[in-house]
């Protein structure tokens, strides 16, 4: 039997014409659906790596790692490598990509949501206050006795992290998670605000209008999870960035064991939302980006792994003892590691002339016998000619490129100069960035 030819169907163990063996024993031992269907399908790797229970079929990890790794050590055959090291489960760790992000509740599901008002309790505080009662000193004679009054008044409190346990507490999961009801429709179209009598559905039975949903995004996603489960192309999440401020509408002071059950929560139904074309994007700042890395590798794959997308802003102040934090972290996954998106070409625009780059004439025709005459003045007088005549009057070069993995526009000016588009919602992103 000819392994390396018959593991040839998957380029992400190869690098050029070599078998990448940590990688290989890496998608072996995590069972990776499209490396055990490329063995089963070959008839010889099928019946040396699989055993037939009933009507499945059993993979033998171990029996294809020591085929794999087999090494003669005086003249015997023995499971182990040939060389000396620490291991962890027949593989040494100098090997190993394995890596595990743990923290307190992974295996839970967070009941609260992302809001500041989701984030409060209204309950019923009861307040005894007690009046002693009066002796007269003189006389010994009681004045009055002693009073209490019990009242009780609606009140709010921070509410309590409740954590449910995917074992222990799977019926509270189950009930949590269980599709809701949505309601108080609205559909808003270019004439305004409509009632909705009924949703607009494909052939199937699945819903084909925008939604636009308020409320629990983990409770939405999951009530929106039998209709398209497998049918999403494009996922893209701007979560709390978990700064430890809490001045806007989301709930930004998750204690970091929180934040990542909030968001491996969230992660894992937004998988199962993907279609196997389907491309995921979630952007973070600084502070918890490594954290999502090694979170997002785990939820999705390494392998599935496509971009590292920085978002350069200009906007509020900037530092004096440290360089600037003027810029986001995008992470790109795709549902399955060999899907590629379709990149468009960007132009940049020079002043002079490079190699390779094209020239932009300008139109004179479009210059006003007004703006002639005080083109000509600000010459007589030797003076600079304003921009707005350079750009009537010069050429300009550009060249087409491929948009990077950088993205440095001036995006954020339109907040700045107060522009329609802004709404004055501290994490709104400008339209120009989503064009990206």
């Amino acid at each position: 039997m000819n392994l390396e030819k018959i593991l040839q169907e998957d380029k992400r163990i190869w690098d050029g014409e070599i078998l990448d063996y940590p990688q290989l024993f890496e998608l072996a031992r995590k069972y990776d659906k499209d490396l055990l269907s490329t063995l089963f399908n070959n008839k010889d790797s099928k019946e040396k790596f699989f055993i037939q229970v009933g009507d499945s079929h059993v993979f033998k990890y171990n029996q294809f790692r020591f085929y794999l790794e087999e090494n003669q050590v005086n003249n015997s055959f023995t499971q182990y490598a040939n060389k000396i090291g620490l291991a962890s489960q027949g593989e040494h760790l100098s090997d190993s990509t394995d890596y595990v992000l743990d923290w307190p509740y992974k295996d839970c599901v967070l009941e609260g949501g992302m809001s500041s008002e989701e984030d409060m309790d209204t309950f019923i505080e009861k307040k005894v206050e007690t009046t002693p009662g009066k002796i007269d000193k003189k006389t010994g004679t009681v004045v009055s006795i002693e009073k209490t009054e019990v009242t009780f008044s609606q009140a709010k409190r921070k509410r309590e992290e409740i954590f449910y346990n995917n074992i222990i507490a799977d019926k509270e999961i189950d009930r949590l998670l269980d599709k809701k009801a949505l309601k108080n429709f609205t559909r808003y179209t270019a004439n305004g605000a409509e009632e909705v009598k009924e949703i607009k559905r494909d052939e199937d039975g699945t819903i084909k209008e925008n939604l636009l949903i308020k409320g629990n995004n983990l409770l939405a996603l999951h009530s929106l999870k039998e209709q398209f489960a497998g049918k999403v192309k494009l996922i893209y999440i701007d979560p709390p960035y978990n700064t430890g401020k809490d001045s806007f509408a989301y709930n930004d002071k998750f204690r970091r064991s929180t934040w990542l059950t909030f968001m491996k929560n969230r992660l894992e139904i937004a998988k199962d939302l993907l279609s196997e074309d389907g491309s995921i994007f979630i952007q973070i700042d600084y502070k918890q980006s490594a954290y999502l890395k090694i979170l997002l590798d785990q939820v999705f794959g390494e392998d599935k792994f496509r971009n590292e997308i920085i978002w350069g802003y200009r906007i509020q102040g900037v530092g004096t003892n440290f360089y600037g934090r003027k810029h986001d972290t995008i992470y790109y996954y795709a549902k399955r590691s060999h899907i590629n998106i379709k990149l468009k070409k960007k132009k940049i625009i020079y002043n002079s002339k490079f190699i390779d780059t094209k020239v932009i004439e300008p139109d004179i025709n479009k210059i006003t016998d007004k703006e002639i005459n005080e083109i000509n003045t600000l010459l007589s007088k030797r003076l600079p000619l304003k921009d707005k005549y350079k750009e009537k009057l010069f050429n300009k070069y550009y060249s087409e490129v491929y948009v990077r993995d950088v993205w440095d526009g001036d995006y954020t000016k339109p907040f700045i100069s107060g522009s329609k588009e802004y709404f004055k919602f501290r994490t709104q992103k400008p339209e120009v960035y989503l064009k990206e």
